[in-house]
């Protein structure tokens, strides 16, 4: 080296050739990407798992299914009519057949079937006890039945001037009656029709007596006939 020379360059290093490669070329193209979202693996409903070896002493294999989260979502949003297959989103009647598609409305029809049948064979079960067969005398005729009209008679109150026609009604059935009516033509002094009188109740039990009481609203009235007893079983 020279006073007041230049370096002189420094001497290139020898390279070593790379490690041999243990892969093999290979003609096939490298697989494409899969094109979506939110994949994943996860054994499906078809894989088989079991840890160890099997029978021929060969590691066991996990057959795994892939499946799309978007697509599952996607379907378990879906809401169609179990009959037909409409979609049918947010809606309990189906558009299509008119088919339930919510359960709580398949539930209150169903029980509304339930208390219906009930009451059916409850009415059904009761009907010999509401309404017994006619009893015979022993006469083998049916005695006398329903309601029947005992006595009557027009008296006047002792205060006042109101006039009634008074009596008894009996019921000879062992059922009750219901609407019991008594009604009277009102006469006057020449034997017209001048009115009627009247009066009911809503019930007259079994083997049971009304008092009853007509008034005559008409101050003409000076006799009564054609008296009449209606009811309803």
């Amino acid at each position: 080296m020279k006073k007041g020379g230049a370096p002189p360059p420094p001497r290139p290093r020898a390279l070593k050739a790379p490690p041999p490669s243990n892969l093999k070329a290979t003609s096939k193209p490298p697989p494409a990407p899969r094109v979506g979202l939110g994949l994943r693996r996860r054994p499906g409903a078809l894989a088989v798992s079991r840890a160890g070896l099997d029978r021929r002493k060969a590691p066991s294999k996990v057959k795994a299914l892939w499946e799309d989260e978007v697509e599952e979502v996607l379907k378990a949003g879906e809401k169609r009519c179990a009959s037909c297959g409409y979609k049918a989103l947010e809606k309990k009647f189906c558009p299509a057949c008119g088919d339930i598609l919510v359960w709580w409305v398949k539930a209150l029809r169903y029980t509304g079937y339930i208390v219906v049948i009930a009451l059916a064979v409850t009415a059904f079960m009761n009907y010999r006890r509401l309404y017994p067969p006619p009893v015979l005398g022993p006469d083998g005729l049916p005695p006398k039945g329903g309601v029947e009209l005992l006595t009557h008679q027009m008296k006047k109150e002792k205060f006042g001037n109101l006039v009634y026609i008074r009596g008894m009604v009996t019921n000879h059935s062992p059922v009750d009656f219901f609407y019991v009516k008594v009604e009277f033509d009102l006469l006057d002094g020449l034997g017209q029709v001048i009115g009627t009188a009247t009066d009911q109740n809503p019930v007259v039990s079994s083997n049971a007596v009304w008092n009853y009481k007509a008034m005559i609203l008409d101050p003409d009235a000076r006799g009564y006939r054609n008296e009449r007893i209606s009811a309803v079983r």
